[in-house]
């Protein structure tokens, strides 16, 4: 997309030609392919890669902290027309 003309980003374009994603995306690989289970076998997954590295990032996710904290905000709201004005929203980290 942002190499069709319609919708063409420049500074993408220019710093990514479209062929050179596209043979990085040919050879960009998460997992060994020697290590998955064979097709035909029940413990064949195709997104193994994917699954791992989503493992990785929720195990370090569980020793992050969440807070809550009031941002302060003067102007309207859009999203809730019809609710009283708030002095800010609420921000969850």
């Amino acid at each position: 997309m942002a190499w069709a003309t319609n919708f063409k980003q420049a500074a993408v374009a220019n710093a990514l030609p479209r062929n050179r994603l596209e043979r990085i995306k040919q050879f960009f690989h998460l997992n060994d392919n020697s290590k998955q289970p064979q097709k035909e076998t029940p413990e064949y997954d195709k997104f193994v890669g994917l699954h791992k590295k989503l493992n990785e990032i929720s195990q370090e996710e569980e020793y992050q902290s969440i807070y809550e904290q009031m941002l302060s905000y003067k102007g309207q709201q859009t999203i809730s027309s019809n609710k009283a004005p708030q002095v800010g929203f609420q921000d969850v980290h």
